[in-house]
């Protein structure tokens, strides 16, 4: 939402080091004839009024976590040579960010398409608002890197 892209980068302003990258779930919800290359422009532009300067085309990555589409690019960037170890997903009630984390951490171990109940080490999601009910690090598959919720 507009106002936490606004909450974000009145925060991110005394932390100038932080890197943001948008992750925009449920493009499934789209129109089928949507074009990704304008969502990603809008996506773009509405962070870079919301106070987020640095935000490019280039840093948005739509997906579905209900699909299993779009994951790929966001598993690539974890795997960038010299990427911070430390990842937060923020968003809205009920934006899928568990989901996300899920598919993501599980998406090599397991392959795409399982869910959690076939391996119950993952995060708790539910269609209720609120489920995750405080920070949760989960390690991205046998790196370093940390991705919390």
């Amino acid at each position: 939402s507009f106002k936490l892209l606004q909450y974000l980068a009145k925060e991110l302003v005394k932390k100038p080091k932080f890197r943001v990258r948008i992750v925009a779930n449920k493009i499934d919800l789209l129109p089928k004839d949507a074009s990704m290359p304008r969502v990603k422009g809008w996506i773009a532009r509405e962070a870079q009024l919301a106070g987020l300067d640095k935000i490019k085309i280039m840093d948005v990555f739509p997906i579905s976590c209900h699909q299993g589409k779009g994951l790929k690019p966001v598993s690539d960037l974890l795997e960038t040579k010299g990427v911070p170890e430390d990842h937060y997903v923020i968003g809205a009630a009920n934006a899928g960010k568990s989901s996300f984390l899920n598919r993501l951490t599980l998406r090599k171990r397991r392959g795409v398409g399982r869910v959690l109940s076939e391996d119950q080490s993952g995060f708790m999601v539910s269609v209720l608002p609120g489920t995750t009910l405080r920070a949760i690090a989960m390690k991205f598959q046998q790196t370093n890197i940390k991705l919390i919720d």
